[in-house]
C-alpha cells in the first residue's frame, strides 16, 4: 500500500485539521429500533454489577431527566456540551461559496462525466471536507460522497451541494467552559495518546465503521490502513478486520515514546470489527431459548433463511483481542455501539415470552435484546477482572464505552439545506457512571447523511470529526479519566 505523503500545502486552511441503501418504508422502524435499543442498553448497564471504574456509557439523548449532578474530570460535562447549536463556519475558515464554485457540475449536462477538475481541486481534492487525505481505502466514494480526484459521486451528481454544505458547520456549545472542546483535535496529540496511552478498538455495525473511516482521515497522513482494498476494487468482505497503524514515514515516529513491546508493524492504534448483534448467531439462539426454558414452541433459531444479512462475532473473540498483550495489541478503549440490526428482519425467529404464538414483533426483539445485554455485560465484566498477561495496558486500566446509536432521519433527509435548531435532550448520570450524550448533534443534522440513505453519516460533516465530533468530544471530555491529560 502506498505510504501517505507528508508534503502538505502550508497555505491550505483546511488540510490541517449498512444498510447501503435503506428502503424508505423501513426508515421509521430503524429509527425506533435504534432509540429503544439504546435506551435498553443504557438502562441495563446502569443497573449491572459490572466494574464501575471500567464501564462507561454513552447514553441516548432520549433518556429521562437528570436525577442528580455528576462529578466530571473536566469542567465540561456531556450535559453542558450537548446544550448548543450548529453554526455555519466563518467565510475566512470555510469559504462555502468558493468551494461550490470550484466544482461546477451540472448533472443535466451530457458532458458532465467528462468534467475535469480545476488545478485547485486537483491539489486539494478533499479540502471541502477538511481532510488532507484518508488512509482507509474501503468504499471511499460512499463514505466521502465524492471521488478522490475531487469530482462529485457519479451515482449522485445532483447532490454535490448537499455534500459541501453539510461540511460547513461547527458544533458550538453554549457553555464557555465547553467551547474549548470545540477546538479542532490535534492529529499529533491524538497519535501520541494512541501510541503512548493505548489504542481504540471499535465494535459495531456500518455506522461504527464510518467512525473508523473518519479516524483514518482525521489521523492522516500519520497512519496507514489495512487491509489494502485496492486489489478488490475498493471493497471486500465486510467482516474483515480493519486496522490503523503508525506510519513509519511519519515525522512523529522519532518523537513518540511507545511502551516496551510496541511494534510499529504489529501493534494497531485503532481497530474495527464488524459486529451487528453483539454475539454470534449460535450464542444468541442459546440466549433466546433460555428465555423460553428451551420450549419446543419457539423456533430453534432466531435467524433462518428469511433473516436479513448481518455480520457477527462472539464477544469471547473480540474481548480476547481487546485484552491481548503487546505486541499484538495495546488497547485502552473498547467503543461499542449496537441497535441498527436489532429488528424483526434480522431476527425473524424472535418470540415474546408472553405470547409465543405471535410471529416476530418489535417487543419480542427488544426482550431478546434485554437478555442478550445482561449476558454480554457479564462477559465484559469477567474479561476486565481477569489477570493481565504480558506487556501493555492492564485490564484494570481499560475502558469500555457504549456509544448511543445514531438513529438517522426520515427518508427525505436529502432535501434539508441546514441543521435543525431545536431538540429536547437531557442526560442522566451519577458520580460513578459516565453518561455521554453525544448523539444530540447528529439528531440535529438531517442535512449530514451519506448520499445513499438517511441513516449513515456524511464523512466530513463534523458528526465524527475533530473537536466538534463524537471522537473528538469523547477524547476531550474523557481525557483525564483515560489518562490523556498530559499528551
Amino acid at each position: 500500500m502506498a505510504t501517505p505523503s507528508f508534503q502538505l500545502d502550508p497555505h491550505s486552511v483546511l488540510t490541517k485539521d449498512m444498510f447501503l441503501s435503506v428502503a424508505r418504508r423501513n426508515t421509521r422502524t430503524i429509527i425506533a429500533a435504534g432509540l429503544v435499543s439504546t435506551l435498553l442498553l443504557s438502562g441495563l448497564l446502569y443497573t449491572s454489577d459490572a466494574p464501575r471504574s471500567a464501564l462507561h456509557f454513552v447514553s441516548s439523548s432520549f433518556s429521562s431527566a437528570s436525577t442528580g449532578s455528576t462529578s466530571w474530570p473536566t469542567q465540561c460535562s456531556p450535559e453542558d456540551w450537548s446544550d448548543g447549536e450548529w453554526v455555519q463556519k466563518s467565510p475566512e475558515s470555510y469559504p462555502l461559496e468558493h468551494f461550490l464554485s470550484l466544482y461546477p457540475f451540472n448533472a443535466s449536462d451530457p458532458q458532465a462525466p467528462n468534467y475535469t477538475p480545476t488545478p485547485e481541486v486537483t491539489r486539494h481534492p478533499l479540502a471541502p471536507l477538511g481532510f488532507a487525505g484518508c488512509a482507509s481505502g474501503r468504499e471511499r466514494d460512499w463514505h466521502l460522497g465524492m471521488h478522490d480526484d475531487g469530482t462529485p459521486d457519479r451515482n449522485h451528481p445532483e447532490m454535490w451541494s448537499y455534500v459541501v454544505r453539510g461540511a460547513s458547520y461547527d458544533w458550538i456549545p453554549k457553555s464557555p467552559a465547553c467551547r474549548m472542546y470545540s477546538e479542532q483535535v490535534s492529529r499529533e496529540q491524538f497519535i501520541r495518546a494512541l501510541v503512548e496511552q493505548g489504542g481504540w478498538f471499535l465494535v459495531g455495525d456500518s455506522v461504527t465503521e464510518q467512525h473508523f473511516f473518519s479516524m483514518s482521515c482525521l489521523l492522516y497522513p500519520h497512519v496507514i490502513a489495512t487491509p489494502d482494498y485496492a486489489p478488490h476494487g475498493g471493497s471486500g468482505p465486510r467482516d474483515w478486520p480493519q486496522n490503523l497503524y503508525l506510519n513509519p514515514s511519519s515525522p512523529l515516529v522519532d518523537q513518540l515514546k511507545p511502551p516496551a513491546g510496541f511494534d510499529i508493524k504489529r501493534t494497531p492504534l485503532v481497530t474495527f470489527r464488524r459486529v451487528d448483534l453483539l454475539f454470534e448467531p449460535s450464542e444468541l439462539d442459546a440466549i433466546h431459548l433460555s428465555m423460553h426454558n428451551s420450549s419446543d414452541s419457539v423456533p430453534s433459531t432466531l435467524f433462518g433463511p428469511e433473516a436479513s444479512e448481518s455480520y457477527n462475532l462472539s464477544p469471547d473473540k473480540y474481548l480476547s483481542i481487546f485484552t491481548a498483550p503487546l505486541p499484538e495489541a495495546n488497547y485502552k478503549v473498547l467503543l461499542v455501539s449496537t441497535a441498527g440490526h436489532w429488528t424483526t428482519a434480522s431476527l425473524p425467529g424472535a418470540r415474546d415470552p408472553s405470547d409465543v404464538q405471535k410471529e416476530a414483533t418489535n417487543p419480542a426483539v427488544y426482550k431478546t435484546f434485554v437478555e442478550a445485554v445482561r449476558v454480554w455485560t457479564k462477559k465484559v465484566s469477567g474479561a476486565l477482572k481477569e489477570p493481565s498477561v504480558g506487556q501493555g495496558v492492564k485490564n484494570s486500566e481499560k475502558q469500555v464505552l457504549i456509544r448511543a446509536y445514531l438513529p438517522g432521519h426520515e427518508f427525505d433527509c436529502h432535501k434539508e439545506t441546514g441543521p435543525l435548531t431545536r431538540a429536547a435532550i437531557r442526560v442522566e448520570g451519577n458520580p460513578q457512571l459516565r453518561f455521554l450524550g453525544l448523539d444530540k448533534p447528529a439528531l440535529l443534522r438531517p442535512d449530514a447523511h451519506s448520499l445513499s440513505d438517511c441513516l449513515h453519516i456524511q464523512i466530513g460533516a463534523g458528526i465524527f470529526e475533530g473537536g466538534h465530533g463524537t471522537f473528538g468530544t469523547l477524547w476531550r471530555i474523557c481525557e483525564c479519566d483515560l489518562g490523556l491529560e498530559d499528551t
